[in-house]
């Protein structure tokens, strides 16, 4: 499991992340209007866009993709993150699932 550096001022970022022979290209972006982040992932040919991000759910799950993202609320507040200020004041952190960790989580090899 690896932590994913989000603590970032720009409420749209955009965060590459190298994993095996390829890239997770991530796009983390908040909504202002419904008050929820939401991200977009490219990695090779697969593109899924409008995740909404959730606290201690796999986001792919359906995929079976090699890795998955899982988000945890630091401050035990019981609530997805909803404001501008959640991802760059450390209150969440966001994890990436590798092949490992996926394997452990589903009982059987992910392609």
């Amino acid at each position: 499991m690896q932590i994913i550096p989000i603590q970032q001022d720009d409420i749209n970022t955009t965060i590459t992340i190298p994993f095996e022979d390829n890239d997770i290209h991530i796009k983390i972006k908040y909504l202002s209007i419904v008050q929820i982040w939401s991200m977009n992932i490219l990695y090779k040919d697969i593109q899924i866009n409008g995740i909404k991000l959730s606290c201690g759910v796999p986001h792919l799950r359906a995929k079976n993709l090699p890795f998955d993202f899982l988000l945890e609320n630091n401050i035990k507040s019981g609530f997805d993150p909803y404001l501008e200020s959640d991802m760059s004041d450390g209150s969440y952190t966001l994890y990436l699932l590798e092949r490992e960790d996926m394997n452990e989580i589903r009982g059987y090899e992910v392609e």
